[in-house]
């Protein structure tokens, strides 16, 4: 939500990692439902926080400006 309205957003630290063990934790169960998509790559040097992103199958790249420039 903060990046779709070029909003700042930094997580706490301590509920980064816990985070990305219950993702871990859920095994494909998050897919099958339709609640994660497939993981995408993500470089051992982003931020944590993108790292999480794309386990949850979210593109750490993504921007507003990105979307609005693709087909409709």
């Amino acid at each position: 939500m903060t990046v779709a309205t070029g909003q700042p957003y930094e997580p706490a630290p301590e509920a980064v990692g816990p985070l990305r063990e219950l993702v871990e934790q859920l095994g494909p169960l998050p897919r099958k439902m339709g609640v994660f998509a497939e993981a995408v790559p993500a470089s051992a040097n982003l931020p944590y926080v993108h790292r999480l992103l794309a386990a949850t199958g979210r593109d750490p790249a993504w921007t507003a400006a990105r979307r609005s420039a693709g087909p409709m």
